[in-house]
């Protein structure tokens, strides 16, 4: 199954027969619509004559058309892949005039030419038909402008649309706009593990932040469970088969679950010194108390992602150390003499070797040097790079000078040869730690020096990395205090917190952590409340009620709507006549606490029943897809988005 888009564009006439001009594409799109709408058909232009009206077969038109075509650079990008690759259950998206629609290949759709006269005005000759188009709607519109491609369209005519993301979501715009359940998918709008995923996999660190009952620590099983590869792209999973997933890989220890709270500190997350009883050989009886150090629950998890690989980080650390044995060796030798003589490697010449003026780094100059000759330079870093095989510089140049400093180094400052690491079709198993309520403990305490070592870049890597622009690390080590050992964190180690908004027992969340996390606001999902219960529920009233009281213009915020909209899960009820019980033990608890905490200025003790308080706020007003500052956001930010691209 492939995912296709086609750009309404092309040699348009009008009804009088005119030409449409370049500057009027709008116009030429509402025309090509129209006509796939009318014919059920999906077309792209390239008209070419009388002769071709009874051909019979693919092949036979394209034989004819490249005679006609052969330098037409857009008749061969966009033609042969439309005839021959376009197929049974593939999905097509077109857009005019911020309109989107989706279609689904047919069984017994084919391909045909045209040639009566309005698919000649129209340049839509080229056909294939059996097309059902329907426009998708405004939700799926929104959540269409958050996916962006990570190519550009470049104008053409037909492109095959490549991006995981992209083609997740194509599959549930078409279940959501057919009403079926034609393809699998694991994309699903109100849980955007698409966008989660992404950050988390960019930054290492993720928070969920939002009201309570949004689902935050829900999420994170399943969000856990993609990030290390154990839930496939296409997989859909119900919450119970997730959960029984998520507890095995807690039991093969590749997951970690923790609770921060006012009391945890440093000792019970890194590592710190635990009571042990001693006992009489004899009779077992208590006989003192012995301290002795031990791992905390993070030091334990990035133990175990360290050793997953730890053959390969034994040999870049031997590397490591010869060569500084080298470097130094050399050092000591530039010291004690002004110069050194380095035979250059293929051209017969020699190079006098010097240390530069800071002491920092070497620089050359040919044999019998003058004033005027050029001085080379050389940095410890440009020449570890060439001992492991990389160029000593990312914009290239020559390195024989460099890889003549090596060979000296070998030969006279004992330089051991590297020691390849062997590559591995295995990558490195990934680990996560779940920190739930991440705002309620002292991260300062907690953490300790360990703060610094979490970020991105200053992590040990593992592995080889996926992505060659992850090698970039500037790996940070901390002396553990009870051990004595050295400590860093692992590359392949993912941390996913969770942090209740609306929560103002503890202070604001510590800023040395804020800026070393992403943040995902999780919203309260109304759709999820309308799946389960009928958008003429007493559940979804009672929703709607709390959205409008909320944003009642006497109600002046002091947090954003979206960190204090009541989750979700207050409203599924196992009976509608459960509704009243939460409003009256759940819902109306919490709405007070915001008013005595000072976020909200109204309160809601008037209220005694549910039926009262949707009576008040009545939302039988057309529920809003999101607040307006929010969408203006969400359209700012899709600066390419899904269908976006440029006219020819």
């Amino acid at each position: 199954m492939n995912v296709w888009r086609v750009m309404l564009h092309g040699a348009v006439i009008d009804e009088a027969g005119n030409k449409i001009p370049k500057q009027r594409n709008w116009e030429k799109e509402e025309i090509l619509l129209k006509y796939y709408l009318d014919n059920n058909v999906v077309a792209i232009g390239w008209p070419i004559d009388n002769q071709m009206s009874d051909v019979n077969s693919f092949e036979e038109y394209l034989n004819y058309a490249n005679k006609k075509y052969n330098n037409d650079e857009g008749f061969k990008r966009s033609i042969p892949k439309f005839g021959t690759e376009i197929s049974a259950d593939d999905l097509i998206w077109i857009k005019s005039n911020d309109k989107y629609y989706i279609a689904k290949v047919a069984q017994d759709s084919k391909w045909r030419y045209s040639s009566d006269n309005e698919a000649k005005r129209c340049d839509a000759c080229n056909q294939i038909t059996n097309i059902i188009w329907k426009e998708i709607d405004e939700k799926l519109l929104l959540e269409l402008k958050k996916i962006k491609l990570k190519n550009h369209w470049n104008g053409r005519t037909l492109q095959q649309i490549t991006q995981t993301e992209c083609i997740d979501f194509s599959k549930y715009a078409f279940n959501k706009t057919f009403g079926l359940d034609y393809f699998k998918t694991g994309y699903a709008m109100g849980t955007p593990f698409t966008e989660m995923l992404k950050l988390l996999k960019n930054n290492k660190n993720l928070i969920l932040q939002g009201a309570p009952g949004t689902g935050k620590t829900y999420k994170t099983a399943e969000l856990a469970l993609r990030v290390i590869g154990a839930i496939g792209e296409d997989e859909q999973l119900n919450h119970a088969q997730i959960m029984e997933r998520y507890n095995s890989y807690v039991n093969k220890g590749q997951i970690e679950f923790v609770t921060f709270h006012q009391s945890m500190d440093y000792e019970d997350f890194v590592e710190g010194l635990k009571p042990e009883l001693i006992k009489s050989e004899e009779d077992d009886k208590c006989i003192g108390i012995n301290y002795i150090e031990k791992p905390g629950v993070f030091q334990e998890i990035c133990n175990r992602a360290q050793n997953n690989v730890q053959e390969d980080f034994d040999k870049d650390n031997l590397n490591k150390e010869n060569f500084e044995t080298a470097w130094m060796t050399l050092i000591d030798k530039l010291n004690e003499n002004e110069k050194i003589k380095i035979p250059l490697i293929t051209q017969g010449k020699s190079i006098n070797l010097f240390l530069n003026k800071t002491g920092s780094g070497l620089s050359s100059k040919p044999l019998n040097q003058t004033e005027s000759d050029y001085t080379n330079y050389y940095t410890k870093e440009q020449l570890l790079n060439v001992y492991r095989g990389e160029p000593g510089v990312n914009n290239g140049g020559h390195d024989n000078y460099r890889k003549a400093i090596i060979e000296y180094m070998k030969k006279e400052c004992s330089l051991k040869e590297y020691i390849q690491r062997e590559l591995s079709s295995k990558a490195p198993l990934k680990y996560v730690l779940i920190i739930d309520e991440i705002n309620r403990g002292n991260v300062s305490k907690i953490f300790g020096e360990l703060i610094s070592l979490i970020e991105k870049d200053k992590r040990k890597p593992v592995g080889l990395p996926e992505d060659k622009t992850e090698n970039i690390y500037h790996p940070l080590f901390a002396k553990l205090p009870y051990s004595k050992k050295s400590f860093s964190v692992p590359s392949n180690l993912f941390i996913i917190g969770t942090m209740n908004t609306t929560d103002r027992s503890v202070g604001s969340l510590d800023y040395a952590l804020r800026r070393r996390f992403a943040f995902y606001t999780v919203e309260s999902d109304r759709n999820l409340v309308v799946r389960e219960r009928g958008e003429n529920s007493e559940e979804v009233k009672l929703f709607d009620a709390v959205k409008k009281f909320l944003n009642d213009k006497n109600n002046i915020l002091e947090m954003d709507f979206s960190d204090l909209m009541v989750g979700q899960s207050y409203f599924l009820t196992k009976t509608g006549e459960d509704i009243e019980e939460k409003w009256k033990y759940e819902i109306k608890p919490l709405l007070m606490e915001y008013y005595k905490d000072g976020i909200i200025q109204n309160s809601v003790a008037d209220y005694e029943s549910a039926s009262n308080f949707i009576s008040k706020y009545n939302a039988n007003d057309k529920e809003e897809p999101q607040d307006k500052a929010q969408q203006v956001t969400t359209n700012n930010n899709a600066s390419e988005d899904f269908s976006s691209g440029d006219k020819q």
